[in-house]
C-alpha cells in the first residue's frame, strides 16, 4: 500500500515535499502554485511503466507532458538532480496473494514499512539514475553511481549515525534493466568491446552481476571458515535468509544453528561476533538487494498501473458518435471514449449504470442507435430526454468521471493489485454547485463501500462547495476525519511549500487559512 509520495528539486518544489495519501486527499491553492505538478506525478509514473523506455522517467507521454528533465528541474537548483520519495507498507491484510510479491522480505509480520529515495540526473538530455536509498527493518542501504566508475555502496543501522560499511565496486553499475520499471538494479559494467561481443546473450550483464555479487559474500566468508570449507555451498546457505529476518539477533541465531559443524567458524563467532557481523552482514544485504529491487519494481508497476487519471480538459460532447466495435477496458483520461464504453455495455450493465447515476445525481443516461451512429441522451428529473450536446458543457465534463468511478467500483473488474487510485483534476469544471456537492459525497460513498479495495481519491480543486460537502460528510459520520486531508499549496517567489488542513469531529476545518476562498 502506497502511503506517501514526495519530490525534491521538481518544478517549483525546491525542498523535499512529502504528502501522506489519505483515502481522500484534496489539493487546493492559487493558480500556478504546484498543485497540478504534484498531482500529475501519478499519471507520470503510469506512463513511465507502460512504455518501453531507456530511462527511468518518461517525461512526455500519453497522459502528461513535462517536456524533459531540464524543464522539470527546479530552475535555481544547485544540485542538478531530482529526487522522488516513496513510502509504502507491505501488509498481509491488503495483499491479494497469500505470500505477496515480496518473497525476499515477506514473513509473518502484519506490516512492513519501506522507504525509497530515488535520485535521477541527466546526461546528454537522457534521464539517468544517480542513486537509490532503501530504508526498512531499521536498516538503510545507499547505492550510488560513482562519478568516476562503478557504484558506491554504504550500509548502516538507522539508530547508528556512523556507516557500518562503505565500499566502491568498480565493475558494477546502477541502471535500468527491465524496460517497464521505475527503479534501477545493480548490473555488471563491461567495456564497449565486451558489450558488442556479448550483446546477443540474453541477460548477460544481469547474470554477470549476480555472479559478482555472490563473489563479494564469498570473499568475506573465507576470512572466518576453514580453508577446506566449501565456500560456494556456504554462500548459498546464507542466501536462504530473507531480508525481514536480518537483524543482529536473528543473524546470530542463524549462524549458530546452521554452521555448528564448522568448528573454525564457530570459534571465530564466539570470539568476535561483532566483527563478523560488520564484515558479512552488509555484503549479504548487497547480494540480496537486486532481488529486493526487482520485487519492489513489480509492486510499483502494479500500483501505478491502477491509477485512473482524469485530466482537466475533457472531451466535449458530440451530437452523434460513430459506431466502433471495440472492447474498452477503462476510461480514457480525456473522456474521449465515454460514448464507446456506454455503447459496449450489456443491457443489464446499462440499466445498472443508469440506476446508479440517477441515485447519485437525479438524472439518467440512455444510448440510442441510428444505423452507423448512436447518440447519448440525458434524461432529467422530469423524464424529459435531451441529446447531451444540447445540455451545455457540465454533463459532458461530469460523465467521464462518474463512468470511471462506476466501472472500477460497481462493475466487475479484474486487477492484480487491490490498490486503486482515482486522480482527478478540477472535477467541478462547468458544474453547478449542487453537482459539485454531490460529486464530493459520491467520493465519500465509494470510500465507505469499498470493502475489498484499497481506494484512494486524489483531487485538485478550486471548489468551496466540494470542500464544504466533505466537512458535512464528516459531521454526519459518513467518513472519518482521519480519512481526509486538505493539502494547501503556497508559492513564494519561485518555491512551493505546503501545509495540511484537517476536519475536526464536527466537520470544521482546522489549520485553514482565513479568507482562503475570498482572496483576502
Amino acid at each position: 500500500m502506497l502511503v506517501s509520495l514526495g519530490v525534491e528539486n521538481f518544478r517549483s518544489f525546491k525542498k523535499k515535499t512529502n504528502i501522506e495519501l489519505k483515502p481522500i486527499t484534496v489539493f487546493v491553492g492559487k493558480n500556478s502554485c504546484g498543485k497540478s505538478s504534484f498531482l500529475r506525478l501519478f499519471p507520470l509514473f503510469r506512463q513511465s511503466i507502460e512504455a518501453n523506455t531507456t530511462g527511468p522517467i518518461l517525461w512526455f507521454g500519453r497522459y502528461v507532458d513535462f517536456g524533459d528533465f531540464n524543464n522539470v528541474l527546479y530552475k535555481q537548483a544547485e544540485d542538478k538532480h531530482i529526487k522522488f520519495f516513496f513510502k509504502f507498507i507491505i501488509s498481509r491484510k491488503n495483499s491479494l496473494r497469500p505470500l505477496g510479491l515480496f518473497r525476499s522480505i515477506y514473513t509473518n509480520k502484519k506490516e512492513i514499512p519501506i522507504n525509497i529515495e530515488l535520485t535521477v540526473g541527466a546526461d546528454k538530455k537522457k534521464t539517468k539514475y544517480k542513486s537509490i536509498n532503501l530504508s526498512f527493518n531499521n536498516f538503510n542501504v545507499s547505492i550510488t553511481n560513482s562519478d568516476k566508475k562503478g557504484i558506491n555502496y554504504s550500509f548502516y543501522e538507522n539508530e547508528n549515525e556512523n556507516k557500518m560499511f562503505e565500499k566502491n565496486f568498480t565493475d558494477l553499475t546502477l541502471e535500468k534493466i527491465d524496460r517497464n520499471s521505475i527503479l534501477p538494479q545493480i548490473n555488471f559494467q563491461i567495456s564497449t568491446e565486451d558489450n558488442d561481443k556479448n550483446s546477443s546473450i540474453p541477460n548477460f550483464y544481469h547474470r554477470m552481476a549476480i555472479f559478482k555479487l555472490n563473489q563479494i559474500i564469498e570473499e568475506e566468508l573465507k576470512k572466518y571458515f576453514s580453508p577446506k570449507a566449501n565456500i560456494e555451498l556456504i554462500a548459498n546457505d546464507f542466501n536462504k535468509l530473507i531480508l525481514d529476518e536480518l537483524d543482529k539477533s536473528a543473524f546470530l541465531d542463524f549462524l549458530e544453528n546452521n554452521f555448528i559443524k564448522h568448528k573454525t567458524f564457530i570459534k571465530n563467532l564466539e570470539n568476535n561476533y561483532e566483527q563478523i557481523y560488520e564484515d558479512i552482514f552488509p555484503s549479504l544485504l548487497l547480494v540480496k538487494i537486486n532481488i529486493f529491487l526487482m520485487e519492489i519494481n513489480d509492486y510499483l508497476n502494479e500500483t501505478f498501473s491502477n491509477i485512473r487519471y482524469i485530466a482537466p480538459l475533457r472531451s466535449i460532447a458530440e451530437r452523434f458518435y460513430r459506431f466502433q466495435d471495440l472492447q474498452i477496458k477503462e476510461m480514457d483520461h480525456t473522456g474521449s471514449n465515454v460514448a464507446m464504453i456506454l455503447n459496449s455495455l450489456t443491457k443489464k450493465e446499462k440499466n445498472a449504470f443508469t440506476a446508479w447515476v440517477k441515485e447519485n445525481f437525479n438524472f439518467s443516461i440512455s444510448v440510442e442507435e441510428a444505423e452507423l451512429h448512436y447518440t447519448i441522451n440525458i434524461i432529467d428529473e422530469n423524464d424529459i430526454k435531451y441529446n447531451i450536446s444540447d445540455m451545455g458543457f457540465g454533463y459532458s465534463q461530469l460523465l467521464p468521471i462518474i463512468m470511471s468511478l462506476w466501472m472500477e467500483t460497481e462493475k466487475i473488474t479484474h486487477r492484480r493489485n487491490n490498490e486503486l487510485f482515482f486522480v482527478i483534476e478540477q472535477p467541478e469544471l462547468h458544474l453547478h454547485p449542487a453537482y459539485q456537492t454531490q460529486l464530493a459525497k459520491l467520493f465519500v460513498n465509494i470510500i465507505a463501500k469499498a470493502q475489498k479495495l484499497n481506494i484512494k481519491v486524489i483531487v485538485e480543486t478550486h471548489s468551496q462547495h466540494f470542500i464544504n460537502a466533505l466537512g458535512e460528510c464528516v459531521e454526519k459520520g459518513k467518513i472519518s476525519k482521519d480519512d481526509l486531508s486538505i493539502i494547501i499549496f503556497n508559492k513564494k517567489n519561485t518555491e512551493t511549500d505546503i501545509q495540511t488542513a484537517y476536519f475536526d469531529e464536527e466537520g470544521f476545518l482546522e489549520n485553514w487559512p482565513i479568507g482562503f476562498f475570498s482572496g483576502e
